[in-house]
């Protein structure tokens, strides 16, 4: 069975604020969306569920290196893949395991 892919309030709100920069991340999502449907683990394990996913930026010419982190929660018993957030490498080195699980709780609620 396919899994569902579902994005956050806070992913769509960052997909909105890259756009603005990134003229052609709506499709660099789909492309990620059709390789999420079929393995929904790619990407780093960050912890139970959640992995890291780098994301080629075709904006600019730097790979994945200087792409998208996109961050996803996979709710195993629903299969669903929650797209929890997004960031440009170029403007966020990092994310927090504390961030992280910020994101997540406020999934579950």
């Amino acid at each position: 069975m396919p899994y569902k892919i579902i994005p956050t309030p806070e992913f769509i709100k960052n997909v909105k604020n890259l756009r603005k920069k990134f003229k052609n991340i709506k499709t660099d999502i789909e492309n990620l969306s059709l390789k999420l449907e079929n393995n929904p683990t790619i990407g780093t394990k960050l912890s139970t569920n959640t992995y890291k996913i780098r994301l080629k930026n075709s904006d600019i010419n730097k790979g994945k290196s200087g792409g998208y982190r996109v961050i996803t929660y996979i709710v195993n018993q629903q299969n669903e893949i929650i797209l929890l957030t997004i960031y440009a490498k170029s403007n966020q080195e990092i994310i927090t395991d504390s961030e992280i699980e910020k994101l997540i709780d406020n999934t579950n609620n």
